[in-house]
């Protein structure tokens, strides 16, 4: 056809709508029943209607989204063409299209019954829409999927019933978008209150059966006011009759209107998660075993902490012991230098040759005398011996409480296993780990057994031989291997006693944030 767009399509050829202009999204309304919209307004094989063209002007057209609002189409005649014609409603918009206006032909020949343009035929329009979901566990925040759940969701069916609406009006495209934001509107509040839910659970500072059911009651009330059918419906109707009275080509029909709306509304009601549903119900084995466990974990890490106060008492008097004895070490070497230094005697006299040289050679005889006793007396090692002991007995006491706390916690384990707990709090690799700690503190403390007889060792070093056949130069060697000794090294391992208990507490404080919760269900 020729070109048609640069040319004036009269107000009295406009065929549809009456109004004169309608929004692009209407087309796809209309299209189908053109044949029906137009018959009494022009004569002419309306069977012949060929849409391709217009469909194809009015896609370009609404995939400019910046023009799209402000574009409408509508039907006439140019000449005795029936086309569609797309127009811009201001220059800024036919700048974004292209274009002023644009043509696509429908049927060529046609024109208008001379009787002119009929009243179009007043009918009644139910328009039914699919069920909409307004909130499912898809909407929902993990941590209230975690301890609640909103079962099916909340859904909504709307239908709504039109009296009086002219005929082929578009009225369906136009009801469909009111849907829609309606639709889009009621799933954010519900949104918004699952939402709150899910802020008061984390806020929540003992998550029991009580307390969860508590902001589940709390959500149900406001969802269950929200999805009111009643409510729902009234809205809808508002929402379509506000659209009717802005558009132009319905408002000067809506006073003859009857809206009526229904609405089918499905409301589910948050309950506790499954697993923890059946933890509140069990009363049983599983929870008194899952407080069985952390209990035995914290005891156990208790047992350990205060083992280390007695360790680090034992180390500091056995380094005392052996501190002191370098000391008097030191002390004797020097005093038997200066006697040695004194009486100008060579290094290899023995000591007991020395109260044979002189009243002064004989007083330093008597202060090294004094000095070997002190040395070689029984505190020197009995009283390290003494500490080593001690250690022991606290040690078995230790070993033995621990076997039977780790005994009930691996009984409790094997129940907690088999429990619905386990599902319930998902914390069974957490207790695993505690388990595993508790294990590896009492295999380290096996070890210390055999440390407090290396110890042994050690101690029993310090008895060492001097009398009146020692020699300075032996004397010498002697002080040497003496402050060889290292203190640190004889209680080496003290440390890890920390590192053990330390271990112990990070595994139990993993699972110790769920202890009071768990037992609030029973």
């Amino acid at each position: 056809m020729a070109d048609t767009s640069s040319k004036t399509m009269d107000k009295k050829n406009v065929v549809w709508p009456p109004g004169g202009h309608a929004k692009l999204a209407m087309w796809a309304g209309i299209k189908g029943q053109l044949d029906k919209i137009l018959l009494p307004f022009v004569d002419g094989d309306l069977g012949s209607i060929k849409t391709r063209d217009a469909d194809e002007l009015i896609k370009e057209a609404i995939a400019k989204k910046d023009a799209v609002k402000d574009t409408y189409f509508k039907i006439g005649l140019i000449g005795s063409d029936l086309v569609l014609r797309v127009k811009a409603k201001e220059k800024g918009i036919a700048q974004i299209l292209g274009y002023d206006q644009q043509d696509a032909l429908l049927l060529k020949k046609c024109e208008l019954k001379k009787a002119g343009a009929a009243e179009p035929a007043k009918v009644t329009e139910t328009i039914k829409f699919p069920t909409y979901i307004a909130l499912s566990s898809d909407d929902c925040k993990p941590l209230l999927n975690e301890y609640l759940d909103v079962g099916d969701g909340f859904k909504i069916t709307l239908e709504i019933k039109v009296e009086g609406v002219a005929e082929n009006s578009g009225l369906k495209g136009r009801v469909t978008e009111e849907h829609k934001r309606l639709c889009e509107r009621y799933q954010k509040e519900a949104k918004a209150i699952a939402d709150e839910a899910a802020t008061t659970l984390s806020k929540l500072t003992v998550r029991s059966g009580r307390t969860l059911q508590e902001v589940a009651d709390d959500a149900n009330t406001k969802l269950k006011k929200l999805f009111d059918q009643a409510t729902v419906a009234k809205a809808f109707e508002v929402a379509v009759l506000a659209m009717a009275q802005k558009d132009s080509n319905l408002k000067q029909h809506v006073k003859e209107w009857k809206i009526k709306a229904a609405c089918t509304a499905v409301i589910t009601t948050i309950k506790l998660a499954t697993a923890f549903a059946r933890l509140a119900a069990s009363h049983g084995a599983d929870v008194t075993a899952y407080g069985s466990i952390v209990t035995c974990g914290f005891s156990i890490y208790t047992l350990i902490k205060d083992f280390a106060k007695t360790e680090e008492a034992a180390a500091a008097e056995l380094d005392k012991s052996i501190d002191l004895y370098k000391r008097s070490a030191n002390d004797l070497l020097a005093e038997v230098e200066a006697a040695f230094k004194d009486n100008k005697l060579k290094s290899g006299t023995v000591l007991g040759t020395l109260g044979t040289l002189g009243d002064a050679a004989s007083l330093a005889q008597d202060r090294i005398t004094a000095k070997i006793k002190k040395l070689t007396g029984k505190d020197v090692a009995q009283e390290p011996e003494s500490v080593r002991l001690r250690y022991l007995v606290e040690l078995g006491k230790l070993l033995n409480a621990l076997d039977k706390h780790f005994e009930t916690m691996n009984k409790a384990m094997e129940t907690f296993r088999a429990s619905s707990i386990n599902e319930a709090v998902k914390a069974w690799p957490k207790l695993q780990e505690l388990k595993t700690a508790c294990k590896e503190a009492i295999d380290y403390f096996r070890t210390r057994e055999t440390y407090a007889e290396n110890a042994k060792a050690e101690i029993q070093a310090l008895n060492i031989a001097v009398d009146d056949s020692t020699t300075l130069d032996k004397l010498k060697s002697f002080v040497a291997g003496v402050r060889g000794l290292d203190s640190s090294k004889v209680m080496a391992g003290a440390g890890g006693v920390l590192t053990v208990a330390n271990t112990t507490r990070t595994a139990y404080s993993a699972v110790s944030g769920l202890v009071t919760a768990v037992k609030a269900f029973v």
